[in-house]
């Protein structure tokens, strides 16, 4: 997740809620995130599976590694930083592999789901509504690991004849 600002403090993540929901039309599935707990204190990596009303945490002490999980800061350049989570697949609902989801990821200062501050984004029209059918659907069930990678041998590039554009031969 991409943020304006760090979420880092001493020895912790700041006191908010981090959030990535995984849905499809306008029904969340899954909400996955980080609740930070503030200065020196014990944040969690957490999954609320919406159909079982089941929440999954893992306690993160710090900004580094748990048993399974790890949350990770990293500078974005300039004031923008990335907060980075992991969850064990397991612990998503298998319905997140049936077909294509759609993401929503947003912040909420009053850690709570109900109350999700406006700078999420743009998958729903004012953050307060959800709506998973306007952002780029991803395909959980495609595994990439047995992808077959291109030998290349040579790259040529040539440019273009004076009407313009360029070209590159691959082989």
């Amino acid at each position: 997740m991409r943020l304006r600002g760090t979420p880092s403090v001493t020895n912790g993540i700041d006191n908010n809620i981090y959030m990535v929901a995984l849905g499809r039309g306008t029904t969340p599935i899954i909400w996955t995130g980080v609740n930070g707990g503030g200065p020196n204190k014990t944040s969690q990596v957490y999954v609320y599976t919406v159909a079982t009303n089941t929440t999954w945490e893992d306690p993160v002490t710090g900004n580094g590694v748990a048993s399974i999980t790890k949350i990770k800061v990293e500078s974005a350049g300039g004031t923008e930083y990335f907060l980075e989570w992991r969850v064990p697949n397991s612990r998503l609902a298998a319905s997140v592999f049936s077909s294509p989801v759609g993401l929503f990821g947003g912040t909420s200062q009053s850690n709570s789901l109900s109350a999700i501050n406006r700078d999420c984004i743009d998958s729903i029209s004012d953050c307060n509504s959800l709506d998973f059918t306007k952002t780029l659907a991803v395909d959980l069930t495609i595994n990439t690991d047995s992808a077959v990678r291109p030998n290349i041998t040579s790259v040529t590039p040539n440019k273009g004849t004076s009407a313009g554009g360029t070209t590159v031969s691959i082989s």
